[in-house]
């Protein structure tokens, strides 16, 4: 996060989180990065110039496997993979520098109920089915390639290695400097009903 921020092409960098808990990477993010807090982050954004707001299953083309993959694992098969590089847009549709064209980057909103428990810490079983679903997508298809999943809180990780053991399965502070190929990182973001409307680059059903 301090390096992305330090890129001199990049002017601004939202960062968001959930309610309650900041994210693992909060001491290290520069000054210049303007903050929005947490609650109701999503609700300042509408209406700001400065932030793109695209619907996923609209406008986001990235490596047909992994658009594949999405699709199976949380959109009903909706998302329909470009084959040419042409039509593969990528990260140009957000305003994005030329640098991170080729980065296969996606923010995949899975719908369900929240879940307190006594430790204070979120956990989403509709976004760990969506994430165990996604990992076995992508290891059916490149059965080499180590897959990590990195969740922001400790509840997602016993949730996920219950339901899955085999899997890789990691906090975000604990899977510092592993190596793989791919990482699907796990989190619960807070959000309002009355915003859904506004707000389809994260609400994406």
């Amino acid at each position: 996060m301090a390096m992305i921020a330090n890129l001199p092409t990049i002017e601004r960098i939202l960062v968001t989180g959930d309610q309650y808990q900041l994210p693992s990477y909060s001491s290290a993010v520069p000054g210049k990065i303007i903050s929005l807090r947490h609650e109701g982050a999503i609700e300042k954004l509408i209406g700001n110039s400065v932030f793109r707001c695209v619907s996923l299953n609209k406008n986001f083309r990235s490596h047909p496997i992994l658009v594949e993959a999405l699709s199976v694992a949380s959109y009903n098969g909706q998302l329909v993979p470009e084959r040419t590089s042409e039509k593969r847009h990528q990260w140009r549709v957000l305003g994005f520098p030329t640098p991170t064209d080729s980065l296969p980057v996606l923010t995949l909103q899975t719908t369900g109920w929240k879940q307190l428990t006594l430790e204070r810490s979120w956990s989403n079983d509709l976004h760990n089915e969506a994430t165990l679903r996604l990992r076995r997508f992508i290891v059916d298809k490149i059965p080499s390639a180590p897959v990590v999943l990195s969740c922001y809180y400790s509840t997602s990780v016993a949730r996920i290695t219950a339901l899955d053991p085999e899997s890789q399965v990691f906090s975000i502070n604990r899977h510092q400097d592993r190596d793989c190929d791919s990482a699907i990182i796990v989190t619960t973001r807070i959000t309002q009903e009355s915003v859904r409307q506004n707000v389809d680059f994260v609400l994406d059903p």
